[in-house]
């Protein structure tokens, strides 16, 4: 069985966009926000005990339910220099695809510009596609 793996550094914010789930129309901390990657870091598994080899999924989505944003949305567009997601004690770098969080969490965003982002969330998730595909190389 293939199991992939989202690396939150070295993929690519492409934008975000941001709703309210209907019943709540933009009540306070209803707010579902979406961070759509151009190109998301993954390691891919194609058989047990071989090491994970790196590939760029695209498009990708991030879903965050309940989600507040601290940061500059304007100068949080482009290449991630790092994310940690934390629920709890835990802390992770990387998330299993697909990946379900049912209770509260953070995430924190570095881009390679400097800009930081912190998001909480009370639930998220984060499915590939139908139209998701693997790439061995982004170069052009």
């Amino acid at each position: 069985m293939t199991q992939t793996t989202f690396l939150f550094e070295g993929s690519e914010l492409r934008n975000l966009s941001l709703s309210a789930p209907k019943g709540e129309q933009g009540a306070s901390g209803g707010q579902t926000l979406t961070l759509h990657f151009a190109v998301a870091c993954v390691l891919q598994e194609t058989a047990p005990g071989q090491a994970a080899e790196e590939a760029y999924m695209q498009p990708l989505a991030l879903v965050l339910e309940g989600a507040q944003l601290d940061g500059e949305v304007r100068d949080g567009i482009g290449a991630l220099a790092e994310g940690v997601l934390r629920v709890g004690d835990e802390r992770l770098s990387r998330l299993p695809l697909p990946w379900t969080q049912d209770a509260p969490f953070s995430l924190s965003l570095r881009f390679r510009n400097g800009t930081p982002w912190t998001l909480r969330a009370r639930r998220g998730h984060c499915t590939p596609g139908p139209d998701a595909r693997l790439l061995t190389s982004y170069a052009c």
